[in-house]
Formats: C-alpha cells, sequence, structure tokens
C-alpha cells in the first residue's frame, strides 16, 4: 500500500510539470510540444486508472498532430484510444478506433504500428467470438513483425496465437506455437514470458491426461517465477497444481499446494483469485472430514465473489449447504 501511494505522488508531480511545460509550450504556440505533452500525461491519466480523463487528453493530442499532418502521430493515438475503449469493454468503438490506425499505419508504410494493431485486433475479435478472424490478424502480425526482427513481438503473438488454436481443438498445432514462442522468449531471455508459456503448455498437456509431463512443465514455470518474484504468477501455477494433484487423487499434496498458493494470494491484488482457491481448498477439506475449517474457507469464498457480484456466489451456497449436511450426518453418528 506504501508503495502504491508513494507511486501515484509521483504520477501527480509527474502530471504537474507536464501542466507547467503545456502551459509554457501554449504560449509559445509550440504545437508539436503541445502534442507531445497530453500524449505523456494521457499515458499517465491512464496507468492510474482515469480512462476518460486520459482519452480525453489523448483526443485533443490526436487535433493537434492532425493540425501538424503528422500521419504516424494520429495513427499512434487512435491506437492509444482503442486500447482503453476496448479495457473498459466498448467493443466496438475500440474495433472502429483499431481499424482506423491500421489503414493510417498502411498508408505510411509504419509496420510496427501495423503489427501492434493487428495483435490487438486479434484479441479484441476473439472476445467477439470471431475467432477466424482473429487468427488471420495473428497471422499477418507475427508476419509482419518477423519482418522488422521483432522478436518479442513475434514471441507475444505467436503465444496468443496458440491460445486461438487450442481453443479451436487443434492441440498439435498449438503445441507447436508454444513451442515456437517458447523458444524466441528463450534466445532473448524473456523469463516471465517464458514462465507464461509454459504454464499454458502444461494446462494444455493436464487436460489431455498426460499428467507427469504437465506436473514437469508447471515445476519449470514455477521455478523461473520464483526467481522473478512474480507473486501473482506463483499463486497461480502453485493453484494448477492442486487441481492436477487433486486429478491424481493425492488430496493431501493437493491441500498441501492450495494453501501455498493461497500465502501468495494474500500478497496479491487478485481477490477473486484467493476466492476460488479457498473455495477449492474449503471442499477439499471437507472431503477429509474437516468440516469446521472447510467451513471456514467457503464462508469467506462466498463473502468475496457476494461483494464481486460473480455467479459463482449460487454454486458456493450449494456446496456449503451440503458441507453443513455431512457435519450433521457426521455428529448424529
Amino acid at each position: 500500500m506504501v508503495n502504491r501511494n508513494a507511486q501515484q505522488t509521483q504520477i501527480e508531480q509527474a502530471i504537474a510539470v507536464l501542466q507547467q511545460a503545456l502551459e509554457a509550450d501554449d504560449r509559445r504556440n509550440d504545437t508539436e510540444g503541445k502534442a507531445e505533452k497530453l500524449y505523456q500525461m494521457a499515458i499517465l491519466k491512464a496507468n492510474q486508472g482515469k480512462i476518460d480523463e486520459a482519452i480525453r487528453l489523448y483526443e485533443q493530442c490526436q487535433k493537434l498532430y492532425d493540425r501538424l499532418g503528422d500521419t504516424e502521430g494520429v495513427a499512434t493515438i487512435l491506437y492509444q484510444m482503442a486500447t482503453l475503449k476496448a479495457n473498459k469493454g466498448e467493443m466496438k468503438k475500440a474495433i472502429a478506433l483499431f481499424e482506423q490506425s491500421l489503414k493510417l499505419a498502411k498508408s505510411i508504410g509504419d509496420v510496427e504500428t501495423q503489427a501492434e494493431t493487428l495483435h490487438s485486433l486479434a484479441m479484441v475479435k476473439a472476445n467477439q467470438g470471431q475467432v477466424k478472424d482473429a487468427i488471420a490478424m495473428c497471422q499477418e502480425s507475427i508476419q509482419l513483425k518477423e519482418s522488422i526482427n521483432d522478436i518479442q513481438g513475434q514471441a507475444t503473438t505467436l503465444h496468443q496465437l496458440a491460445i486461438l488454436i487450442a481453443n479451436q481443438g487443434e492441440v498439435e498445432n498449438a503445441i507447436e506455437l508454444f513451442g515456437e514462442s517458447l523458444a524466441l522468449k528463450e534466445s532473448i531471455n524473456d523469463i516471465q514470458g517464458q514462465s507464461s508459456t509454459l504454464h499454458c503448455l502444461a494446462v494444455i498437456y493436464a487436460h489431455h491426461g498426460q499428467i507427469e509431463t504437465a506436473n514437469d512443465l508447471y515445476r519449470q514455470s514455477l521455478q523461473l517465477k520464483a526467481g522473478i518474484g512474480d507473486i501473482e504468477g506463483q499463486a497461480d501455477t502453485l493453484h494448477q497444481l492442486g487441481e492436477l494433484y487433486q486429478q491424481m487423487g493425492r488430496v493431501e499434496d493437493a491441500i498441501e499446494l492450495y494453501r501455498q498458493s493461497l500465502q501468495f494470494r494474500e500478497q496479491s491484488t487478485n481477490i477473486e483469485g484467493k476466492a476460488t482457491t479457498m473455495g477449492m481448498l474449503g471442499q477439499l477439506l471437507a472431503s477429509q472430514g474437516d468440516f469446521f475449517t472447510a467451513l471456514v474457507y467457503l464462508q469467506s469464498t462466498l463473502e468475496i465473489f457476494d461483494r464481486l457480484k460473480s455467479p459463482n456466489a449460487k454454486t458456493v451456497r450449494e456446496v456449503i449447504a451440503d458441507v453443513r449436511r455431512m457435519q450433521r450426518e457426521e455428529a448424529r453418528d
């Protein structure tokens, strides 16, 4: 909390400095300088979570770039606004802005912006259920990134393409794409990227019953995440390992893995993830006859899901009712 507050203070100070510089540029009629300051302020506002303010600043910046005839600048601004609109769930507006950005980037041969826009547009299309279009856009993005030797970009888009392909049931193709992504990430020492891809590969192998391979991949991912202090990542992978060991019938090991995951969840801001892990832990403890502790975890899970207005709350209520019934039956015996 202290670090977050300090960061917010630093951002506010930076915005104040930029505002003063913006006023100075205005007095000098320095249009290019004003556009640059507005762009930087918009980024900072977005980092604060003040999305509407960021969009307004981007819109002001766009008008200045239009006046300057800076097509590359306009394409970049449109891309940034599209990303924010997508984050707000305004998908139609996001798609329109991405398409405008892409058209401008193509008109000036800006390959980097084209590649990034195609990647982001693909993700939005996938979320809209237009998976074939999304796959085609990812493939085009990869080709463009390869042409400018953007290894990090290629690896990222290959990873996303693999997820789309896996969801289409093309498992072997997805594994091959994940492998290509992993090799690129290893070549540039992208540890976090490697850990993410290993985790996804493990999910696929676990889903198809290749338990030993999945376990090995999860362990590799976990080791990498521990090495870079990725708290949220370790929580996720430990949770998945818990599910894997539960699938293997090794309940006590699964309980321990869920407990370890929960320890990391306590240090993160992912409240929903914390609730999910507590829910799984509660159910396993109930299966072992520890009804009291199970209900503690399940009640905490329910409180979070109710607060988040999650549809999972209904399921947790049903589980709690079942555990209480089991508890009463044991007491009668």
